[in-house]
């Protein structure tokens, strides 16, 4: 399988919430996502009862420490929207993980570990 040339992909940048993810795979003329992984903890907008001591990989770009969207739940979402493509590898969306913490690494090679199922470049 041939890679795109990058002149012709279009991107969704710092698609770290639940809504912006929404609207990047909903919208057919999005080639590629780039998001932002750092530990936080997940929460509901304005949830006012967040627990910061158990610190999981979300998405989020410093100086934010909450998100409403963990990695696990973003890798989720985007492994089942490139299922849905029947096996058109032309319409499956790229994603580019941007670390902002080396902590964040473990977790997240472990959630793609477990989602594993071709849509990996082999």
């Amino acid at each position: 399988m041939a890679l795109p040339q990058p002149s012709s992909l279009v991107w969704s940048h710092a698609t770290n919430s639940k809504a912006k993810l929404d609207a990047a795979l909903s919208d057919p003329t999005i080639t590629a996502i780039e998001a932002d992984i750092m530990m936080g903890c997940t929460c509901m907008d304005n949830d006012s009862n967040i627990d910061l001591s158990s610190s999981v990989a979300i998405m989020s770009h410093p100086p934010h420490t909450h998100s409403d969207l963990s990695a696990e739940q973003f890798l989720a979402l985007i492994f089942q929207d490139n299922r849905k493509q029947n096996g058109d590898r032309n319409r499956r969306r790229h994603v580019k993980l941007d670390f902002k913490e080396m902590e964040a690494v473990g977790p997240v090679l472990r959630s793609i570990a477990a989602y594993h199922s071709g849509d990996i470049i082999q």
